[in-house]
C-alpha cells in the first residue's frame, strides 16, 4: 500500500492537536516526519522539534496503536518543553507525564483464568435445548459479575488494558454504536468512539476503543463480535422471508441489539436479587477520565416499525454459545 507521506503527516498533526486539546497541554506544534522501518515506531527529536513516525507502523497497525505511539512521543515533548528535560529518557518524570496523558497498554496475548471458566460455560450453551442454552449463558454472566466483584475487592489497583472493538469504518451504523454501548455496560469496560485515519481510503472514519481489566476486555470483545455476526445472519434470514424489507436493515439490526440487551438486563436483575451487586470501579473511572478528560456523551434516536420489532424478537433469542478461542489484532475473538 502506497500512501503519500503528507497524508500521514496531516493525520499526525490532527491527532497531536486533539491530544493537546484533551489534556490542556501548553505546547507549540512540532514538525512531523515519516521514517522507514519498524525499529523505532516513533521518535521525538528535541533539537529539530520534530516527531517522526514509522511509515510501516502507520500503514500496518491499528490506528489506535499509532495514536498510542504518538502519545508516547508527546510525553517526551512535554518533559523537554514544559519541564525542562528529565534525568533519563524514560525516567520517573517521563513515566509521570505518560500517566497524566492516560497511557494504557494494549491487551496482551495471555488468557486470564476466568476467561477459560466462562469459555467452558459458553460451550455448554451450544445445547439445542434453548432453555439449557440460556441457563448456561446466564451462569456465565453471573460468573463474570462475581469475578468483577471479587477483583474490585481483592485487587483494586490491578492494571487496565485497552483494545480496539470492531472494525474501523467511514460510517458506523447506529446499531453498532448501540451494540458497543451494550456490551461495554454488561461486560464492565469503558468505551469511546474514536476518530481514526484510514490509510487505504485516505480518509477518516471511526472505531470503538475499550478499556478495563484484561478478562473484561476479552469477554466484551467476544460478545461484540459474536452478536455482530449473529445479527447479520439474522438479517439475512429476515430478508429472505421479506424481500421488500431491504431498506429496513438498520432498524431490524437495532431491534436485534436491543432484544439482546433486554436479555442481559434480565440476567443482571436476577443477579442483583441474588445479592450480586456491582458498585462501580473507581480505579477504572479515574483511569478513563485521565485518558479522555473531555468526553461528550451523546444519544441517538431510532425509528420503530414492524421490522424493528421482528429484530427485537430475534435478538431476544440470541444466546452467547461459542467458546472464546483466541485473539486477533482487530479485537475479534472468534475463529472462522
Amino acid at each position: 500500500m502506497r500512501v503519500a507521506d503528507d497524508l500521514l503527516i496531516d493525520a499526525m498533526g490532527k491527532q497531536w492537536r486533539d491530544l493537546r486539546f484533551q489534556h490542556d497541554l501548553r505546547l507549540q506544534p512540532p514538525g512531523f516526519a515519516i521514517h522507514a522501518g519498524r525499529s523505532r515506531l516513533g521518535l521525538w527529536m528535541r533539537g529539530q522539534r520534530t516527531i517522526s513516525m514509522s511509515r510501516e507502523h502507520c500503514l500496518q497497525d491499528p490506528w489506535l496503536d499509532v495514536v498510542e505511539t504518538l502519545r508516547h512521543e508527546v510525553a517526551h515533548q512535554v518533559v523537554d518543553e514544559v519541564h525542562g528535560g528529565g534525568d533519563t529518557p524514560h525516567g520517573p518524570l517521563f513515566q509521570r507525564v505518560l500517566a497524566e496523558l492516560g497511557a494504557l497498554p494494549v491487551a496482551s496475548g495471555e488468557e486470564p483464568p476466568v476467561v477459560g471458566r466462562v469459555r467452558k460455560l459458553l460451550a455448554l450453551a451450544q445445547s439445542p435445548n434453548r432453555h439449557e442454552a440460556e441457563l448456561a449463558m446466564a451462569k456465565a454472566q453471573k460468573l463474570m459479575i462475581r469475578n468483577r466483584i471479587d477483583s474490585a475487592r481483592v485487587d483494586g489497583a490491578r492494571g487496565f488494558v485497552r483494545r480496539q472493538l470492531g472494525e474501523p469504518r467511514r460510517r458506523q451504523a447506529r446499531w453498532r454504536s448501540s451494540l458497543a454501548s451494550t456490551v461495554a455496560t454488561h461486560f464492565f469496560v469503558e468505551v469511546v468512539r474514536s476518530s481514526v485515519f484510514l490509510p487505504a481510503e485516505a480518509d477518516w472514519g471511526s472505531v470503538w476503543e475499550i478499556a478495563g481489566r484484561p478478562e473484561d476486555v476479552d469477554l466484551c470483545t467476544y460478545a461484540y463480535t459474536f452478536v455482530e455476526r449473529t445479527a447479520e445472519r439474522l438479517w439475512e434470514a429476515h430478508l429472505a422471508a421479506h424481500p421488500r424489507a431491504s431498506r429496513s436493515r438498520d432498524r431490524f439490526l437495532m431491534g436485534v441489539v436491543l432484544g439482546f440487551r433486554a436479555k442481559l438486563e434480565a440476567t443482571a436483575d436476577e443477579a442483583r436479587r441474588e445479592g450480586l451487586v456491582l458498585v462501580g470501579d473507581p480505579a477504572l473511572d479515574a483511569a478513563w477520565s485521565t485518558r479522555h478528560p473531555k468526553l461528550v456523551q451523546s444519544r441517538g434516536s431510532y425509528r420503530v416499525d414492524a421490522h424493528f420489532h421482528a429484530g427485537q424478537a430475534a435478538g431476544s433469542g440470541v444466546v452467547l454459545h461459542r467458546p472464546v478461542t483466541g485473539r486477533s489484532g482487530g479485537g475479534g475473538l472468534l475463529k472462522g
